[in-house]
């Protein structure tokens, strides 16, 4: 490893913390803006879809935003707060997005309250409310755009203003009112008895930096419940507010302060929508709950009205209403969600799909093919699922043509009439397609084409259109009324074909294979030849080589030379009771390989060199056989395998690469070349046919699997191909409000992610580390499992926990061997010179004396070392070395070694901060993730007992967990984002520096973040700008530059864009999966 790295994002953050709607690219159309981390996302809803039209990734961390409407503008500004107190208007302009005005809410000496709170007031949105400092209020007034008339409008209030409130404990506030004068309420709590209480204070319509507290009006203040925790405003008619508390709402109107008071079940409300304000109705608002419901409140004149609705949805932390009845969830814990609310039920219209927050990861390779995947444990709660993720190729949805049953497809481009034909068969019939100037119509006759039978293959060859069913092989006329040229009738039905320019390859349900050569416009046949068992696939090349697969038997691949079907050679797939069932050969890059699909899903491929096969590998495509097929795309030639898991695979540089595809469940593929789709693909799906475009560079696409719980933890094992997986569920007393947990480990198989078994823990414990460990004195690998047990009364108060020790046997099976109880939770586990160390409640504890045949009460020793830390959570141990790695809550990084049966710290940080994930890089060289959304590499020189700082950068995402991997390490973050760490030669380290710099000054992000501000590290404690670490998001930004813009920069790093583009396309490869 190396003190120079490159660090990138590999899947941008899927989990939203935000949503806001408004009319923001173009007048009177409602535009939906979700925040994800440092993402802007923009979508437009269309026929009850969400479509993507703008992506933004900006320099800095969104904390909150909201959209502004102008006075006399058909469009709005976008409001948005940083996390490092930063702020920004954007507008959008002449088809751009532009900033109207940025700045920084500097407050010396204040402190940060916890949730920062945004709000615009006034029906033009004059002013922005801001709540991030303890005891202020801070205004910032919205930029007010050039009318019709030249003028520009704005309110007398032209800076930024803190205004200071005694509330110095305000946890909350919302605006009220959209008249001039209109008021801001907020939640405070009083020390030291902790009451709390509602205060509004009015605010000077002429100038919003003014806030008045009449304390003469009794509506002024409230005092509430101890538990109340957020503010609803209330529109007119019924101008007040609701507060909500852990089992009730309190309404107290505006006007005469009266208060309505609603007992609710206990629950934890975690975003509302004001779902109707007309004034002729009472205002009624959508609620959601951390348990996925959603209730409809209603403020009538006599009380509230609360209602629960049928069905769940994501735990959303924001919502957006897009039209009646159609809303959209922003959950950052599950998948965000567009719904209906019909009558008073819920329905999902469209998922998209997160992987936040990522609590665990693990990465493996199943048949050692180089198919990387990596399994992460993803979503809270009820929102919980396995997320599997591999590197793979994006499909772009552009049309669909419902059609159910499609088994087999091919296009066809006919040159007289030029027009592009879909020839689509099914197990009964064939259906052809007609597509000319730029649309598609049925054609219930083509030619002399059969379609009372399905099609096992048609094409066009040198003499005109080849057409074979099972009845019937038919050579043509290309075209319309293309007429019956001559027809070939076997004896038995065919039930395989094959076919190039001049010969056809035919099997029939007898076994018997025969061929037929095109001589002009006659089909002739040549040879007959039985096989046994029978032929079950058939491929023919250009050059008249036929490949043969066979039912059974030691020669289940054969190659014959047609005419005569002469022998060539004979091979055994050794693939055991599996049939090859598709066949197709084809070059990549220069060579030739042959690929063999069959009937359990695997497939074998093979290098070829005339008839001889050489390079076996096989790997697995999915449940069932995948249907080959050669495709062109952006000028390369790619094999897609069609199955449950699609499968494009592709070479680079000699080596074969299989890649994900984010279209599942394919029957069928062909390339469509018509000029309204260039480049494009078309694929058959068990409902329709799909067109779309493929885009060929490699990213992260991901699956999950649901699992109605909450996956915390989990370790993959190589032998058995297991997937060890802790899952844990909160139940809530709705009466009480009570919360216990019920624990889970599963056994998962790691090629089909079915269940194998479960281990039922103890009631109110919960799996909070994992291990998987080779120890001498045990016959077998051993799965180690450390818990947290919760107290009875108070489920948030972890009092004991349990390591428990599992085999794992050759049968799949995880047998218990025992547990010992521990005096805490038990925080991390890792093997440790065959030994394991763990870090119960704080300290750092060895497991040993492992005795497998014995008392399983007393099957292994847990021994405490005496260690100079005493909040560890987190632990790395080198492989055959004695270094621990602690990670700390309060003092950084330590390096551990075991002298004289005690822990003894070698070298340490001597700054604090707070640690999310540790770990070893080298035997001197250590890598560890804060709280304050950092990374850190830590350098041990062993003349000093000091780790010094080697290398410092800010991500902008909580890491929660590393994975080294053989060209790097992988993290996983708590916004459901993945991103890669790369060592750098310090030459290659020092000019991508130069080009950061090059493009960071030439190319400014939106909002005019800095993106050395960015960048720069930061953990409360020690600052400073980032070094060590190259942004591979910035970087890769050159690609996206025109030829001539490539050409500036690489000039100014005296550099050629070829190579500058190699050496960044080379990073993003070996960054991916």
């Amino acid at each position: 490893m190396s003190v120079y790295n490159y660090i990138t994002t590999l899947q941008p953050s899927t989990g939203s913390s935000g949503c806001v709607t408004g009319c923001f690219l173009s007048p009177n159309i409602t535009d939906l803006i979700v925040s994800k981390g440092s993402r802007l996302e923009i979508y437009r809803e269309q026929n009850g879809k969400l479509l993507l039209i703008e992506e933004l990734d900006l320099f800095c961390r969104i904390e909150g935003m909201v959209t502004c409407s102008i006075l006399e503008h058909g469009t709005c500004s976008l409001f948005i707060l940083t996390d490092r107190q930063h702020y920004c208007f954007l507008r959008y302009e002449d088809n751009k997005i532009k900033t109207d005005k940025k700045g920084s809410l500097d407050l010396q000496n204040a402190r940060l309250i916890e949730h920062p709170t945004v709000a615009a007031w006034g029906p033009t949105s004059q002013t922005v409310f801001v709540s991030v400092f303890s005891g202020y209020m801070t205004m910032i007034p919205v930029p007010q755009r050039v009318n019709a008339k030249g003028k520009s409008r704005a309110h007398k209030a032209k800076e930024i203003a803190h205004v200071f409130i005694e509330e110095t404990t305000a946890t909350g506030f919302t605006i009220l009112g959209t008249n001039l004068n209109p008021s801001v309420s907020l939640i405070y709590a009083e020390e030291p008895d902790d009451r709390r209480f509602t205060k509004t204070y009015d605010i000077n319509g002429s100038d919003p930096s003014m806030l008045i507290n009449d304390k003469d009006k009794g509506r002024l203040l409230h005092e509430i419940q101890p538990t109340s925790y957020m503010l609803i405003p209330v529109p007119s008619p019924r101008e007040g507010i609701i507060v909500v508390a852990d089992s009730s709402l309190t309404y107290f109107a505006s006007v005469s302060s009266s208060k309505t008071q609603k007992t609710i079940p206990s629950m934890e409300i975690t975003a509302y929508l004001l779902d109707r304000a007309a004034p002729s109705h009472p205002p009624a608002f959508l609620l959601a709950t951390s348990t996925g419901d959603l209730y409809r409140l209603i403020v009538h004149a006599k009380g509230l009205k609360f209602d629960k609705l049928d069905g769940k949805v994501p735990v959303p932390l924001s919502m957006a209403k897009l039209e009646e009845g159609l809303f959209y969830g922003a959950s950052g814990v599950g998948d965000s969600v567009l719904f209906r609310v019909v009558n008073n039920s819920i329905e999902i219209v469209q998922h998209q799909p997160s992987l936040g927050p990522i609590t665990d990861f693990c990465v493996f390779d199943l048949d050692k093919q180089g198919r990387k995947t990596l399994v992460s444990c993803s979503g809270v709660s009820q929102d919980g699922s396995l997320a599997v993720v591999q590197s793979g190729v994006g499909f772009t949805e552009e049309t669909w043509l419902p059609l159910p049953g499609i088994e087999r497809l091919w296009t066809l481009k006919i040159r007289s009439p030029p027009h592009e034909l879909i020839v689509i068969s099914t197990f009964f019939n064939t259906h052809v397609l007609k597509v000319e100037a730029n649309s598609v119509h049925a054609m219930s006759q083509y030619g002399a084409l059969k379609l009372d039978e399905q099609t096992l293959y048609t094409g066009l060859v040198q003499n005109g259109l080849l057409h074979v069913t099972p009845s019937h092989v038919r050579l043509m006329k290309p075209g319309a009324d293309g007429a019956l040229l001559d027809e070939w009738r076997p004896k038995d039905a065919i039930h395989v074909a094959a076919a190039n320019d001049r010969h056809i390859l035919v099997g029939c349900e007898t076994g018997i294979l025969i061929c037929l050569a095109i001589a002009g416009t006659k089909l002739v046949q040549k040879c007959e030849r039985a096989f046994d068992p029978i032929a079950t696939s058939v491929f023919v090349d250009a050059s008249d080589l036929a490949v043969v697969g066979l039912w059974g038997g030691p020669a289940n691949l054969q190659m014959v030379e047609l005419p005569d079907m002469t022998s060539l050679a004979e091979y055994d797939l050794n693939v055991g009771n599996a049939i090859p069932r598709s066949i197709l050969m084809t070059d990549l890059e220069g060579q030739r390989y042959l690929f063999v699909s069959l009937s359990d899903g695997q497939m074998v491929h093979y290098a070829v060199q005339e008839t001889q096969l050489s390079e076996r590998a096989q790997v697995t495509l999915g449940s069932y056989t995948a249907s080959l097929s050669s495709l062109t795309l952006n000028g390369s030639k790619l094999v897609f395998a069609a199955s449950d898991h699609t499968t494009l695979i592709h070479s680079v540089r000699r080596k074969i690469i299989y890649s994900a595809f984010n279209l599942r469940n394919i029957q069928a593929c062909a390339n469509f070349n018509e000029d309204a789709f260039p480049d494009a693909a078309v694929f058959a799906t068990p409902e329709a046919l799909v067109f779309g475009t493929v885009a060929t560079q490699p990213r992260l696409h991901f699956r999950k699997i649901p699992l109605d719980a909450m996956a915390s933890r989990l370790a993959f094992h190589d032998e058995t191909k297991t997937l060890a997986v802790s899952t844990e569920k909160m139940n809530r007393d709705p009466t009480t409000g009570d919360e216990s947990y019920i624990g889970e480990l599963c056994i998962f198989d790691a090629w089909t992610y079915q269940v194998l078994a479960k281990h039922d823990l103890l009631p109110g414990e919960v799996v909070d580390s994992m291990t998987i460990a080779r120890m001498s004195s045990h016959e077998y690998d051993l799965l180690f499992v450390g818990t947290g047990r919760t107290s009875e009364a108070d489920a948030s108060e972890v009092l004991s926990g349990r390591v428990l020790a599992f085999s794992i046997l050759p049968t799949r099976e995880y047998a218990l061997l025992g547990a010992v109880e521990t005096v805490g939770p038990v925080a991390t586990l890792r093997p440790y010179m065959d030994k394991v160390a763990c870090s119960i409640d704080g300290t750092i504890h060895v497991l040993d004396d492992l005795h497998p045949t014995g008392d399983s009460s007393q099957i292994f020793k847990l021994t405490p070392k005496p260690q100079p830390h005493l909040n560890t959570l987190y632990l790395d141990a080198a492989k055959d070395k004695d270094i621990l790695l602690a990670g700390d809550l309060f003092k950084s990084m330590s390096v551990l070694k075991m002298q004289s049966q005690k822990l003894e710290s070698v070298a340490a940080d001597g700054s604090a901060a707070w640690m999310t994930a540790v770990l070893i890089m080298a035997e001197t060289l250590f890598l560890g993730a804060d709280q304050g959304y950092n990374v850190m590499t830590l350098m041990q020189d062993p003349a000093s007992t000091l780790l010094h700082c080697a290398g410092q950068f800010r991500v902008g995402d909580m890491i929660n967990r590393f994975c080294p991997t053989k060209d790097g390490v992988l993290f996983g973050t708590v916004s459901g984002a993945i991103g890669a760490i790369l060592p750098l030669d310090e030459p290659v380290y020092h000019m991508l520096a130069q080009l950061q710099e090059i493009l960071r000054i030439r190319y400014p992000d939106l909002g005019v973040f800095e993106h050395a501000a960015w960048r720069a590290f930061d953990s409360g404690i020690r600052r400073g700008d980032a070094v060590g670490f190259i942004d591979g998001d910035l970087v890769r930004r050159f690609l996206d530059l025109s030829l001539d813009e490539k050409k500036k920069v690489a000039g100014e790093l005296s550099s050629s864009v070829d190579e500058v583009q190699a050496l960044i396309e080379d990073l993003i490869r070996r960054s991916l999966l």
